[in-house]
């Protein structure tokens, strides 16, 4: 029978690496104003590259939730020989969103929120596998996006960033930066930067092109994450993914790091005056 006090031999499996499997991702890149997203990283993380990477995922079977559906905005950061992903704001819908929201904010130290509902639409035609998306939140319609395979919108080759962020987001290992931090009643007591090492076997990648638009709420101020040029799109097909490890890098300063915190994790009604 399920007890509130767990046996020992489930302790230790307790959130151990949590997997991911049978992963359906959308994964955008578009350039970004450097200016404004050199201004989104709390120091001592450098922008390695203005850009912004848009995942929009199905997961169908995970080891620490029933399926849920997940929407990331994410900057390419780098700190001393180290690059990953930043995440700027991300989101969670389905029925198994609310444990998804626990792990990646306990566990993962990740700014998600509980969206409404993510539309998630996938079309395969005679030649072309087609896509659409939706993200609803407190009944605003935040991000319209639309894929079709084939080309990419440009040629990365043109943008004058020194990697190509398509080839980037193909690997099967990557770095996400993240901050953990703790709370004492209404101050963030104390924080620092963490890296979290994803590994992933991937089935299959298709490139593609994609259209954006953004919306935003005082709650979720996405437009701020202004797309400047489309570089393009893959789809991925995921058998398995998991965050291997998660490595503690450097102390940050509370008072400096909460600013960064709050928006991406929080809704307005937490810290505007009543």
């Amino acid at each position: 029978m399920p007890s509130y006090l767990l046996k020992k031999q489930d302790v230790v499996n307790f959130t151990n690496n949590p997997l991911s499997v049978s992963k359906v991702s959308y994964l955008a890149a578009y350039l970004a104003p450097e200016q404004l997203l050199a201004r989104l990283l709390p120091a001592p993380l450098q922008l390695e590259e203005p850009i912004i990477y848009l995942e929009i995922s199905k997961i169908k079977t995970a080891s620490y939730a029933e399926p849920f559906t997940f929407v990331a905005f994410s900057t390419l950061a780098s700190l001393n020989q180290l690059i990953g992903v930043y995440p700027l704001a991300a989101f969670t819908a389905g029925s198994g969103a609310e444990a998804a929201l626990i792990v990646g904010h306990k566990n993962h130290c990740l700014p998600l929120k509980l969206a409404q509902k993510i539309n998630f639409e996938e079309e395969k035609g005679r030649l072309k596998h087609y896509f659409n998306a939706q993200l609803i939140r407190n009944n605003h319609a935040l991000i319209d996006f639309h894929f079709v395979t084939g080309a990419m919108n440009a040629d990365p080759l043109t943008t004058n960033l020194n990697i190509d962020p398509i080839e980037l987001a193909k690997q099967d290992k990557y770095l996400q930066f993240a901050i953990d931090y703790q709370l004492q009643q209404q101050k963030v007591e104390s924080a620092r930067l963490v890296t979290l090492k994803h590994q992933r076997i991937i089935n299959k990648s298709e490139n593609g092109s994609f259209n954006l638009t953004l919306h935003a709420s005082i709650d979720d101020p996405l437009t701020e994450l202004l797309c400047l040029k489309e570089i393009g799109a893959i789809r991925l097909e995921v058998q398995t993914e998991t965050i291997q490890s998660q490595t503690n890098l450097v102390q940050l300063n509370p008072e400096e790091v909460t600013k960064y915190l709050i928006t991406s994790r929080y809704d307005s009604k937490l810290y505007q005056s009543i």
